[in-house]
């Protein structure tokens, strides 16, 4: 995305401070306005932040990481699950290997942090070793990046619905071929794609306050 025009914001003394490539608006001159320009200023920069991390095809790998973390919590299932620890799986294959480096480093935002009171731990998993990995004493979810193959996605939706693990999808097309969850784009901004009946095979319980702000097929 293109923006064409920059914002301008006034001093006190009626000059205009452009914001742009050669300049910067210090933070100690929002830390000196009214409340409300300190607010618009704040969402300025988020939204700023947001569209930086949207391409047009995809949201990128580190705003899915911190969409999925949140959607997680509306796990009933997870919820009541006792284990202390989920990994959160990155599944690579041919396609998607060469990639898997920076997957886990976006994704490392969300290490250490919790879902339902788990502590999450990132994993890099090749296709070949989904069945040994996705054992022992932890809740387990498969994050499938864009570009994953037609045989990686028949392979864990198996292994998947088998085990009762979530499938979590990088692009509305795989939530539509049978991931639990995927995320698009709509208007300019992240929108999240459940595909209800296969959220439920994979034993996830999504909260209906969820699904009201999702689309679900």
């Amino acid at each position: 995305m293109n923006f064409r025009f920059l914002p301008q914001v006034c001093d006190p003394r009626g000059k205009m401070a452009h914001h742009g490539r050669h300049g910067s608006l210090k933070a100690d001159y929002f830390m000196n306005q009214h409340p409300r320009t300190k607010f618009a200023a704040t969402f300025l920069i988020i939204a700023i932040m947001t569209v930086s991390l949207i391409s047009e095809a995809q949201v990128q790998a580190k705003l899915q990481a911190a969409i999925f973390v949140k959607l997680l919590n509306y796990d009933a299932s997870l919820v009541k699950d006792s284990h202390s620890q989920l990994k959160f799986h990155i599944i690579v294959d041919s396609k998607t290997s060469s990639g898997q480096t920076a997957l886990k480093t976006e994704f490392a935002v969300i290490s250490q942090q919790k879902v339902a009171n788990k502590n999450i731990v990132v994993v890099v998993t090749p296709l070949d070793t989904l069945e040994s990995a996705a054992s022992g004493d932890a809740a387990h979810v498969f994050y499938l990046p864009d570009g994953s193959s037609r045989t990686t996605l028949s392979t864990v939706l198996t292994h998947a619905t088998q085990h009762k693990i979530p499938v979590l999808g990088g692009n509305a097309e795989l939530a539509q071929s049978g991931a639990a969850v995927g995320i698009s784009i709509a208007g300019g901004k992240p929108l999240i794609i459940i595909n209800l009946k296969q959220s439920k095979a994979m034993g996830m319980n999504l909260s209906s306050q969820l699904l009201k702000l999702a689309k679900v097929i």
